[in-house]
């Protein structure tokens, strides 16, 4: 008889320790996971997972929203403008040059951002969620495009979280600067970030002058170092333009910015039809202190026929200085 009260006694003590620990476990808030996409039907998407995890008791809820670029081939340089915001917390991230040939569909993660939001018990959240990276290409040859933005409306009750499509996003303003080179088609253009302060980034482009369809298109921008006060990183994107084409690979190539050499190698390219292409070839950076004459050029042996007209070498070359 006595052991078997031990036993009970055993029983409802352990029953007592597993309510206790299973109540200590934080609860993560009912439909947490979703996912919203840039609202646009191009092969080119962003893309916001959201995930939340509330305690109850507890005075806030943490949103995490993890921002992804959905894609098939692609080739884009590296860019520093992103933004990932939730309810008026938002981070900046920079992402790498992009170069895939393939059409299979990739998806890397570009930045991760995690808000605790205030919460009182009773009460309902009502909060923006929004996501942007600037492109600046043209797409399948045909669509031009800028920003890809997401945006949604995130809501918390206690017990169900949910983000609806839809919401507010600030918008970026670009307006023309300094001196255009239009000899050379290099503007220079200063912009301001998404939360609307000004930022030192200068932008431009120059291309080659073959008198065909076919040249060498270089896109810089200008903008403040990370790491050394009073300099400018100069990052440059170097594209082949061209509408049909059938050309075997070619060996050669050069970028040059500044003292910073970049060679790269063309592949074949076989292309017929009136459609306009534009692919990276290589990317190159270059810091530079703030004024300095920056010299950007480039060229790649062609060596042959382009609309009836005999091409050697396609080059391009500009002088940028950034005050």
């Amino acid at each position: 008889m006595k052991n078997i009260k031990k036993r009970l006694l055993i029983s409802v003590v352990s029953f007592t320790l597993l309510i206790s620990l299973i109540f200590s476990i934080p609860i993560p808030a009912a439909a947490a996971n979703n996912s919203i996409k840039s609202p646009n039907d191009l092969h080119l998407k962003l893309c916001v997972d959201w995930e939340t995890d509330y305690s109850p008791g507890n005075d806030f809820v943490s949103v995490t929203a993890k921002v992804y670029l959905e894609h098939k081939a692609l080739f884009v340089g590296a860019r520093n403008n992103g933004v990932v915001s939730i309810n008026g917390n938002a981070k900046t991230f920079s992402t790498p040059a992009i170069r895939q040939e393939s059409q299979k569909q990739s998806m890397p993660l570009l930045a991760t951002h995690t808000v605790q939001i205030p919460y009182k018990s009773g009460e309902k959240i009502n909060a923006d969620i929004y996501a942007k990276w600037y492109f600046g290409g043209i797409l399948s040859g045909v669509n031009k495009v800028e920003w890809l933005e997401v945006a949604g409306k995130f809501t918390f009750d206690g017990t169900n979280a949910n983000v609806t499509p839809g919401g507010t996003i600030p918008k970026t303003e670009s307006n023309t600067v300094i001196n255009s080179n239009t000899a050379n088609n290099a503007t220079t253009v200063d912009s301001n970030d998404a939360m609307g302060g000004p930022i030192t980034s200068q932008r431009g482009e120059i291309k080659s002058n073959t008198g065909t369809y076919i040249n060498l298109r270089a896109v810089w921008t200008a903008y403040d170092s990370l790491t050394t006060d009073g300099m400018l990183t100069y990052a440059v994107e170097l594209y082949l333009d061209y509408y049909s084409l059938q050309m075997r690979a070619h060996n050669g190539g050069k970028l040059t910015v500044g003292n910073n050499t970049v060679n790269f190698n063309i592949p074949g390219i076989q292309e017929n039809g009136n459609t306009k292409h534009s692919i990276l070839l290589t990317t190159a950076t270059y810091e530079a202190k703030v004024g300095e004459t920056v010299n950007i050029k480039a060229n790649f042996p062609y060596n042959g026929v382009y609309g009836g007209v005999q091409i050697g070498e396609i080059t391009l070359s500009v002088n940028v200085s950034v005050k």
